[in-house]
Formats: structure tokens, sequence, C-alpha cells
């Protein structure tokens, strides 16, 4: 499991269920099925994917990358 997994898997657990949305795309410039590799962690996030998913979720970046 990589950080991004468990970082997504312990807000999941203590606040909502998180699924991208029809604008998730447009929001993120991450496709859902791209989202999908990241999460399960088939693929690790470039570094500007990281950055985006940081501040959408409030975390450090330091805390997404290995």
């Amino acid at each position: 499991m990589n950080k991004l997994t468990s970082i997504v898997k312990e807000i999941e657990s203590q606040y909502f269920h998180l699924k991208p949305v029809k604008d998730f795309p447009i929001l993120t410039g991450i496709s859902r099925k791209r989202w999908g590799l990241l999460i399960r962690g088939e693929k690790e996030p470039t570094l500007k994917e990281a950055h985006i998913i940081s501040k959408m979720l409030k975390v450090d970046l330091s805390d997404l990358l290995d």
C-alpha cells in the first residue's frame, strides 16, 4: 500500500467515502481511471498529481511522496 492509499483510507474511515464526482477530472486534471490506479497503489502519483492531491485532501505534500 502506498502513502496516497493509506492517507485516503484514513480520511475515508474518519469522515466520508471519497468518490470521484463527474467534475473530478475538470477540478484536478486527473482522470477517474488514473485516480483509481493511484488509489489502488498500482501507480505512483507524479509530482504534479501529488501537489494537486495534497491541496485537495489538505495534507502535506511530503506525506504523499515516498
